[in-house]
């Protein structure tokens, strides 16, 4: 099962203690145990903030805004035209930004540059197990059923 909007410290604090997470995947493009640098600069920001660590929407949400100020710098102006094709020269390497890969729009405006982790729900947390040079922890595939979880 693949599922999305499960980091929310909401979700983790009401499965906590039980097992009805236990082994749930979902895609994210971000991920706590990841040693990146930017990740870990916005988390500990976020963290000094709202007393909670970041998740998807929140490193997701940064990289936009990032993107938007350096466009609309970039830009020096608010025509629409002028702030389109400086969001569309926008180049963002890894270090610069939260999320997993850069960022390089194509002439569609889709980031070509994105990574994407695989996350499995393990020991009440979520934790990368794909791509393997990011992975903490092995995959647990198949999924054991209900009757056989401790």
């Amino acid at each position: 099962m693949v599922i999305d909007g499960f980091q929310d410290p909401e979700y983790l604090e009401a499965v906590k203690g039980t097992n009805l997470g236990d082994y749930l995947f979902q895609r994210s493009g971000f991920s706590l145990d990841v040693n990146k640098a930017k990740m870990q600069e916005v988390d500990n920001e976020y963290y000094n903030l709202f007393g909670e660590h970041a998740f998807s929407e929140v490193v997701g949400h940064y990289t936009a805004f990032t993107v938007l100020y350096e466009a609309l710098e970039r830009a020096g102006s608010l025509e629409p035209e002028k702030i389109k094709n400086a969001i569309l020269a926008t180049e963002m390497s890894d270090a610069e930004v939260p999320i997993m890969g850069s960022v390089k729009f194509n002439a569609n405006g889709q980031n070509i540059n994105t990574k994407m982790l695989m996350l499995q729900f393990k020991e009440g947390q979520w934790r990368t197990v794909f791509p393997w040079e990011y992975a903490n922890v092995s995959i647990m595939f198949p999924i054991p059923s209900w009757s056989q979880r401790p």
